[in-house]
């Protein structure tokens, strides 16, 4: 629950922070672009530096905001430098403090889920949010899908003349690296029954099979002889989409069976036409006879790839210069903003969910 003041330049800036942005060029170009100027506008040269201070990260992973458009800010994460900080950052849960500055505000920056990590005793003390959630503050994917259109592309590595064959070679269906068993997720009950009508190989504590997951090894191998995997969250969640859909299948060819965020959540974030969505099958059975059928047909399987004619993914999503912006423009907000219960927000992301039909 959110709670403010109807206030023009609040929910101007909050909106040029947190809107869905199409892709990583478009958000560059008209929310850091379109914000900065607006706040240098402002500054008109008459700068005072804001105090940015983040409470859970150590000196030497601070952020460097020289390539920020505005940069104006000082970061810090030393203790004694909470009490005089306009902006504190909090990865997670914040202390139990009473005597805040009144000027001061606080964000939470966080990219887990609800479920994984639950805020329960956060009432009334954050004032903005950067979570993956396209209802955030400022909306922090783990990756966006960009254009090779909407860029200035100077690595002509990224881009590929000729479709190829992305079936060469493989011999193995569909793989899943999983070692956390439990989580209100049916992702483990839905992969074994999958299994009975199509091959999974499930690597990790969770399955027969065993693989260093997150070295190169197993992910070359996910490359060279797997055609799907099983990209299933342990959270079912609004937005969630973490790092096992792009890391682990886009980067390493082989097409993404996804269940966690519904499929439009993914699709906002996702390269066109690059997955495969539990919710569209009426049980596994169903959705294994689908992959069997992309198994047999190289052409409707090389669908799934022609992205890679088009585009990219790209991590960066600028958040550290988005956090310099908002801490700036707060002095304009005409009414104090805060998260009147920030773990119920959390929470109600994660509630009346649809989930997958299993049979």
């Amino acid at each position: 629950m959110i709670s403010f003041h109807s206030s023009v330049s609040l929910k101007k800036i909050v909106h040029n922070l947190s809107t869905s942005f199409q892709n990583i060029h478009h958000f560059y170009k008209e929310q850091i672009d379109y914000c900065s100027t607006q706040v240098k506008a402002r500054l008109n040269g008459h700068v005072r530096k804001k105090r940015i201070h983040y409470y859970h990260k150590s000196s030497y992973s601070l952020p460097n905001l020289s390539v920020c458009p505005v940069y104006e800010c000082d970061v810090s994460s030393h203790e004694d430098s909470m009490q005089n900080a306009d902006l504190v950052i909090f990865e997670s849960h914040p202390p139990d403090k009473t005597n805040i500055p009144t000027n001061q505000s606080w964000l939470l920056y966080h990219i887990e889920s609800p479920q994984n990590f639950p805020f329960t005793d956060s009432k009334d003390r954050i004032n903005f949010t950067a979570t993956y959630t396209i209802d955030s503050t400022i909306v922090t994917p783990y990756y966006k899908y960009v254009t090779f259109a909407d860029v200035e592309l100077k690595d002509s590595s990224k881009r590929i003349k000729l479709l190829e064959d992305y079936s060469v070679g493989k011999t193995k269906l569909v793989a899943w690296f999983v070692s956390n068993c439990a989580g209100i997720s049916p992702r483990l009950k839905y992969a074994k029954e999958l299994q009975k009508y199509i091959q999974v190989d499930i690597y990790g504590m969770c399955g027969d099979l065993s693989c260093s997951r997150g070295y190169s090894k197993c992910f070359n191998l996910l490359k060279t002889d797997y055609k799907f995997y099983l990209s299933f969250e342990n959270s079912i969640c609004q937005d969630y989409i973490s790092e096992k859909f792009f890391e682990n299948a886009l980067k390493n060819t082989v097409i993404p069976v996804v269940m966690g965020a519904s499929k439009q959540e993914v699709v906002r974030s996702a390269p066109p036409n690059s997955f495969i969505h539990v919710d569209d099958f009426n049980s596994a059975k169903e959705l294994a006879d689908y992959l069997h059928y992309l198994d047999r047909n190289k052409t409707a399987y090389n669908e799934y790839f022609k992205w890679y004619n088009h585009g990219f993914f790209d991590f960066n999503t600028f958040t550290d210069c988005r956090l310099c912006m908002l801490a700036h423009e707060i002095d304009n907000f005409e009414y104090p903003y805060w998260y009147k219960d920030l773990g119920q927000w959390r929470q109600d992301q994660c509630r009346n969910r649809k989930l997958p039909i299993i049979v």
